[in-house]
């Protein structure tokens, strides 16, 4: 009876562990808007490098378009550290850890050009 009630047990965590899913979507509590919270963000650290008219390393981040091809890379850059680059105008720690969540919620609700 033993060896049946850990068989279940075991079951029954093996069944939870693997309906777990990292779906960022059910972890966003917000809905964020491109032009309230995306924009504002790029517009304040970015643009002044990455603008059509001196688009630093051929990234231009100063309309919708533009930041939704790059956001991927935006993200992963921010995460890194590496953009801003030293020497320019960057968020604070904390200021960081918004916008990447603003701009993973941004991406997983879809990306709207709201």
């Amino acid at each position: 009876m033993k060896i049946k009630t850990n068989l279940f047990l075991l079951f029954c965590l093996s069944v939870c562990i693997v309906s777990c899913t990292k779906d960022k979507t059910s972890a966003c509590d917000i809905d964020p808007s491109f032009a309230v919270d995306v924009q504002p963000f790029f517009d304040m650290y970015c643009v002044t490098c990455h603008e059509s008219n001196s688009a630093s390393g051929g990234v231009v981040l100063n309309d919708y378009n533009a930041v939704n091809n790059h956001i991927n890379s935006s993200i992963s850059e921010i995460e890194q550290g590496t953009m801003p680059p030293y020497g320019m105008p960057s968020p604070t720690t904390s200021e960081k850890d918004s916008i990447l969540e603003i701009l993973n919620c941004w991406v997983s609700m879809g990306k709207k050009d709201n």
